[in-house]
């Protein structure tokens, strides 16, 4: 096998990692809240992703990438832009969420998905994100399989 480069590594290219990735589904199953630390380049997101990959017939997974989050507002944006693939959810979203969600929600399929996010952020307020995050997170929730959210680049976001 050759070292892989990128982003992350999945399928032929994820190998050696079978007890941390087994340990990983195992604590998923379990109900845990997981942090993983490590260095840069050491296969964080690759686990993820690997995991997303095995758990996705079983459990509702979203991958959300935080790297260019600046603010909680913008995580949001990451999480709603994370889900719109899952329609049921973001109609969901759409139909209990304030006017500002729906009007933007429903003009997702004329400008795509990249325009949602400018739109979306530009609706969001210090007054406001925290509400429409917890419509989304009970959305999630309530979904017909139990939802596991990925978040990569904490750290970045935060500092």
């Amino acid at each position: 096998m050759k070292q892989a480069h990128g982003n992350w590594v999945t399928g032929d290219t994820f190998w050696g990692r079978e007890a941390e990735i087994s340990s990983f589904i195992q604590k998923i199953d379990e109900g845990a809240n997981i942090i993983l630390l490590a260095p840069r380049r050491m296969g964080k997101t690759s686990l993820m992703h690997e995991a997303l990959k095995r758990l996705s017939e079983r459990y509702l997974c979203v991958f959300v990438d935080l790297q260019k989050s600046e603010s909680s507002a913008d995580a949001l944006v990451e999480l709603g832009r994370a889900i719109y693939p899952f329609k049921n959810l973001r109609q969901k979203w759409a139909t209990t969420a304030s006017g500002m969600m729906k009007s933007c929600l429903s003009a997702v399929e004329e400008v795509g998905v990249y325009e949602f996010g400018f739109k979306l952020r530009g609706s969001l307020t210090e007054g406001n994100w925290d509400t429409e995050a917890d419509k989304l997170l009970d959305i999630l929730a309530a979904s017909d399989r139990p939802a596991v959210i990925f978040m990569d680049e904490v750290p970045i976001m935060v500092n």
